[in-house]
């Protein structure tokens, strides 16, 4: 088991130009630091944004895990049909807990999938940051659950790459404001951007800024990819059973990156395999009835269909073994482009200079 996730993150780190098909299960990279990840909510004036952040282990005594409710997204109408609890999910980071000082860890920006939000992957947001990097995931509200359902003014809301921005500059204002979550702990310079589906576009799109070292492209693709894609590092990784962004759109969409690149298969994986949706609910009828309980009608493809829970069902059940996987792949891109091979440099959390 461990010996195959070597092989993997060492296919990852070495190659500039990389394909790897993985059926094999993963096991742990270790955690020399001993963190785990918090997480705070900031806001942007387009809508909250979840910063998940690398804390020691000792500051969560005392505290619970952190847990989202997909209802939070529904209009107060609709989220009032729903009883029971099947549409929670216990998140493995800790609110508002201290964050480890000492170090500036690497900026990763999360951008969530149309009718999506943005705590959709935490079992990777949390991952990274409990291995020393801060994740920030904004909200998108041209495309968010909120917006399937109450679609906004497009002319006077955001766009995804706007979000991103601010998101950016935020955690960087943040970095300075003394008594945040993320005082003086933020790396200075170049960061990541990972999206999933349309926000794996996004993330593309993104990168054509000069500070991204790398961009990390989840079930994302172009059936006719542009033809100057960014000059960036990228790692791109699909589902063989992916009946919603087509594998083949993903491959060309990647044959157009530059390198170095990454392509990474995962044999029988869905769409939202790359989501904690699979588990939302976990124990319930889960997601996949969430639209019963709303009582209106849903066309096909729609949030809560059984179409549109791709990736899902009871014939794949290797949910958790895949989550481990994309962890490692992506920790070990990001750990490339950042060249993280010793700890980042110390910054005095008690001075400003």
């Amino acid at each position: 088991m461990v010996a195959a996730v070597l092989l993997l993150t060492t296919l990852l780190a070495a190659s500039t130009a990389t394909n790897v098909s993985t059926n094999a299960a993963a096991g742990p990279i270790p955690n020399r630091h001993r963190l785990v990840a918090g997480v705070t909510t900031a806001e942007l004036p387009s809508g909250p944004v979840d910063i998940w952040y690398p804390a020691n282990a000792e500051s969560t005594r005392g505290h619970h895990l952190a847990r989202y409710d997909i209802r939070t997204w529904l209009p107060a109408a609709l989220r009032a049909r729903v009883a029971g609890d099947p549409a929670t999910f216990v998140t493995a980071a800790y609110r508002n807990i201290p964050p480890a000082i000492g170090r500036a860890y690497p900026l990763v920006l999360f951008a969530h999938g149309l009718y999506s939000l943005r705590d959709q992957s935490t079992f990777l947001t949390t991952w990274l940051a409990s291995h020393g990097f801060i994740v920030a995931a904004p909200e998108f509200p041209l495309h968010d659950l909120t917006a399937y359902f109450d679609p906004p003014d497009s002319a006077h809301t955001p766009n995804d790459y706007q979000v991103l921005v601010e998101t950016e500059a935020l955690v960087r204002r943040m970095d300075l404001q003394q008594g945040s979550q993320l005082y003086r702990i933020v790396r200075p310079g170049t960061v990541a951007v990972i999206g999933h589906s349309l926000g794996g576009m996004d993330a593309i799109q993104f990168s054509t800024r000069p500070e991204v070292a790398t961009y990390v492209a989840l079930a994302a693709g172009w059936q006719s990819p542009p033809a100057n894609l960014p000059a960036a590092r990228s790692l791109f990784m699909t589902g063989t059973a992916d009946h919603d962004v087509a594998p083949g759109w993903v491959k060309e969409t990647y044959r157009r990156a530059t390198p170095p690149k990454t392509f990474v298969t995962l044999a029988g994986a869905g769409h939202l395999v790359f989501t904690d949706f699979c588990q939302v609910g976990k124990g319930t009828e889960g997601l996949a009835a969430l639209g019963r309980h709303l009582g209106v009608h849903l066309s096909p493809g729609a949030p809560f269909t059984t179409r549109a829970m791709d990736g899902c069902s009871k014939s794949n059940p290797q949910v958790a073994r895949e989550h481990s996987i994309i962890d490692h792949a992506v920790l070990s891109d990001l750990t490339s482009a950042f060249s993280i091979s010793a700890p980042a440099p110390r910054r005095n959390p008690g001075s400003s200079k």
